[in-house]
């Protein structure tokens, strides 16, 4: 039987990849959503698919790990959490922002 410290690190490590899949699926969809023919169906499946892994994966960890499922759901927030943060910042400074305009009408 594995110890719940492994776990522990099992679940935050989990929790690390399954955020870093979906927070760079989204930026992968944005970054070709002003080239889309149909941005609204792109938008669609790319939501669809990240929240199928993401909520498939979730509840295979639910029924796998001996932790209580708050002690669970806390350690893989706490790792989608960080790598959200980590990809912010990462790809923040990869980004080069645009100049935007605003047309005023009078």
């Amino acid at each position: 039987m594995v110890a719940y410290s492994q776990w522990f690190i099992f679940l935050f490590v989990s929790g690390l990849c399954l955020g870093s899949a979906y927070f760079l699926g989204l930026w992968l969809t944005l970054q070709r959503l002003p080239r889309s023919r149909h941005p609204f169906l792109l938008m669609t499946l790319s939501l669809l698919i990240r929240l199928t892994v993401l909520l498939g994966m979730g509840i295979w960890l639910w029924r796998s790990a001996p932790l209580p499922p708050l002690v669970m759901i806390l350690l893989l927030s706490a790792g989608g959490w960080l790598s959200r943060m980590i990809l912010i910042a990462r790809l923040s400074t990869a980004v080069k922002p645009a100049s935007v305009h605003f047309a005023v009408r009078r």
